[in-house]
């Protein structure tokens, strides 16, 4: 199958470039995604109590702002729904082909083209967009004795449509993200729940407001409402990035944010013993912060019992833990996170052959974190260092860096156009020295952000303001042309108009 532009992902960062290319009148292009729908983690998590743990005022795509909202951090099935009426809005179903996995792709140097293996079908494309997301690949627990363990387990990213938790006892593992929502559900239904902690976390107030049928109608007749506050959470959200990433607090500053932490921990957790196990000895920030006023109270639950330390084995019907204590169990429930960016890199050849995985040697980097030497017509949405707090940011910025690529290379008749190594390489030098300071380098954990070489693969080095400067600037002369194809070879026949 040929096609001028093939987008891999069916997420909010995978909508935005399709959408970007339709208002420009680029229509010859395909989006492929494992999943059977729009929505990327939205469409897949189903575990219980999944909620966007950010106000749903900034976290929307900037051009499709909903006045629909039930409340201000809605359940995955509300914004699984949002995406997918974004992509019906844009007629993106005419472009996708779903359950049709990602699986390789390598530069063809006569053709100037991407040859993309998926589980479905070869695509040729002239332009690579990838828009996997930052946290798509499951993170398992190196549990020994796994298949010997007689209940049920699973990843909570992969949570069985039929499970309940219904008289179960439970062992959830982790308090991520995920870990603090799914267990004030489970309470409420299981016969016995342990949580076993190998690390406290920063938890925050989330304050969850649900909007009334009166409230969403107000809402729904003043959009002033939903512009001033958009405007006032993104500019809350931007200055806790700034203060995060150049530590621009001052030392009051920083102890009225620890008062708070602190005070909210205090306000829920009555017992001190239970509250020192819950208290973090490292800094706010080097673990990706949560927010929730359910977890702490639903520890102190009688059918709910916190365990400090981590699960290394599992018996038949039991898990036993770092220090041998034994726990009888139904269902064991990993919630212990995801690689940060998956393998995708070790997925892509560049033009020489190599995978960018092993060119790299496990130090991300990309320019701009959009595009990558020896990758030539290659845009990578949320790459090395592209994460930003708005996980939607990313798809929309990258797609208007794009365009302008896009616009130069067709006033330079290019066809294939390709980032310098040494404007890269400077690039990430930059922003390693930048975030070196930042907690998650030297805040005292172990997160998924940090490379092999111990560097930040995750995080702009700045804020959204700073990220959608850059990607509204292009820099040609950090590029080169990669047009080697011989004057009679098959090149592609779409052309970018």
């Amino acid at each position: 199958m040929r096609t001028t532009f093939l987008i891999v992902g069916s997420g909010a960062n995978g909508i935005s470039p399709a959408v970007f290319l339709k208002q420009r009148g680029l229509n010859d292009f395909r989006i492929i995604t494992k999943d059977s729908d729009f929505g990327g983690v939205w469409h897949v998590s189903r575990y219980p109590g999944c909620i966007t743990d950010v106000h749903v005022a900034a976290y929307q795509l900037s051009y499709a702002v909903s006045d629909s909202w039930t409340s201000s951090h809605p359940p995955a099935p509300e914004m699984a729904a949002y995406l997918r009426g974004v992509a019906k809005r844009y007629s993106l179903y005419d472009h996708a082909d779903f359950d049709t996995e990602f699986l390789s792709a390598e530069w063809l140097e006569e053709d100037l083209c991407w040859k993309v293996t998926t589980s479905s079908a070869i695509y040729h494309t002239q332009f690579l967009i990838l828009a996997t997301g930052f946290l798509e690949q499951l993170k398992f627990p190196n549990l020994i004795g796994r298949d010997k363990f007689k209940g049920r387990i699973f990843h909570s990213g992969t949570w069985p449509k039929d499970y309940t938790g219904n008289g179960d006892t439970i062992a959830v593992l982790g308090t991520s993200a995920s870990g603090v929502q799914i267990v004030p559900e489970l309470q409420k239904v299981a016969k016995q729940v342990y949580v076993f902690q190998r690390t406290p976390m920063h938890l925050l107030p989330l304050n969850r407001e649900f909007y009334t049928p009166e409230e969403m109608e107000r809402r729904r007749a003043n959009p002033k409402i939903l512009e001033a506050e958009r405007a006032e959470k993104i500019k809350i959200f931007e200055k806790l990035a700034r203060d995060a990433i150049f530590h621009s607090e001052t030392p009051e500053q920083v102890a009225e944010r620890e008062a708070i932490i602190n005070a909210h921990r205090e306000k829920q957790v009555a017992d001190p013993k239970l509250r020192e196990k819950l208290t973090p000895s490292y800094l706010l920030g080097c673990k990706r912060p949560t927010r929730t006023d359910l977890f702490y109270p639903t520890l102190q639950k009688p059918n709910v019992m916190l365990v400090d330390e981590g699960v290394t084995e599992l018996a038949e019907h039991s898990v036993i833990t770092q220090s041998g204590k034994e726990y009888q169990v139904d269902t064991v429930v990993m919630a212990t996170g995801f690689h940060w960016g998956g393998d995708i890199l070790g997925r892509i050849k560049r033009r020489d052959g190599v995978t960018v995985a092993e060119y790299q040697r496990g130090h991300r980097k990309a320019y701009k974190s959009v595009s990558i030497s020896g990758c030539p017509n290659l845009f990578w949405v949320g790459g090395a260092n592209g994460a930003v707090w708005n996980g939607y940011a990313p798809g929309e910025f990258v797609a208007h860096y794009m365009l302008l690529v896009l616009d130069y290379m067709k006033q330079h008749a290019i066809k294939a156009l390709e980032v310098r190594e040494e404007p890269e390489l400077e690039w990430k030098r930059r922003t390693d020295e930048i975030l070196s300071h930042a907690p998650i380098v030297i805040g005292g954990c172990v997160n998924y952000c940090l490379d092999e070489s111990g560097h930040d693969m995750s995080s702009w080095p700045g804020t959204m303001e700073s990220m959608c400067n850059e990607l509204s600037e292009f820099k040609h002369e950090h590029y080169q042309p990669a047009d080697h194809a011989k004057s009679g070879s098959a090149a592609m026949k779409e052309k970018v108009s």
